[in-house]
């Protein structure tokens, strides 16, 4: 009998401790989808807060800044700035070599280059520019008559790109913004070549 309730003890125990591995993993599971989802929606707010930002600059100067300069400053002054629009660092002034370097915690997730912190724009290639409105065919398409928007260019570190995780986080920001109607249209789109650009319309909405 003793022998008979020392093996009943021991499958309890095998069972338990299979019922709390299994419990493990589920809790594990969804600590990762928790803190997933909370990176995604970190980003989306992100790229709110950058088309708020232009969105307000343009209410302000009726003034489309391509580099993004004069959301953090009014050199050469324009009339009706009221800046500061976001906290960026500023590579230099809008009269000087045209470039931003945004303080961005996120695209460092998809970059394989240790150095990289955020996203630098050069002269000649801005953050903000038009294109057009409707579905794209391919990536990204030019603006034509009475279909143009202004989007926000995410520029990902060129040569230094994990694609895979690229592309996973892009779907899952196009599902969280667009509820996921693909990479070529929508409020948010990108670009899954080489290039690897994440578009968010600012304007019109």
């Amino acid at each position: 009998m003793l022998l008979n309730k020392g093996a009943m003890f021991g499958l309890d125990a095998r069972i338990a401790l299979a019922i709390f591995g299994a419990l493990s993993v589920i809790s594990g599971a969804a600590l990762f989808s928790a803190i997933q989802d909370a990176r995604v929606t970190a980003m989306v707010v992100y790229f709110e807060d950058m088309a708020k930002a232009y969105e307000s600059l343009y209410i302000d100067t009726a003034a489309h800044n391509q580099h993004g300069c004069y959301l953090t400053t009014n050199n050469p002054a324009i009339q009706g700035w009221n800046g500061p629009y976001i906290r960026t660092t500023p590579q230099a002034n809008c009269s000087g070599t045209q470039s931003v370097a945004i303080d961005d915690p996120f695209l460092s997730a998809v970059s394989t280059s240790s150095s990289y912190r955020g996203e630098i724009v050069l002269t000649g290639s801005g953050i903000f520019g038009t294109l057009k409105g409707t579905a794209w065919t391919t990536y990204p398409e030019p603006c034509e008559t009475n279909d143009c928007s202004v989007y926000y260019s995410h520029r990902s570190p060129r040569g230094n790109i994990n694609g895979t995780e690229f592309n996973r986080i892009a779907a899952l920001l196009d599902e969280k913004i667009d509820g996921g109607d693909g990479a070529l249209k929508g409020k948010f789109r990108y670009d899954t070549g080489v290039v690897y650009n994440w578009y968010y319309k600012v304007m019109p909405k």
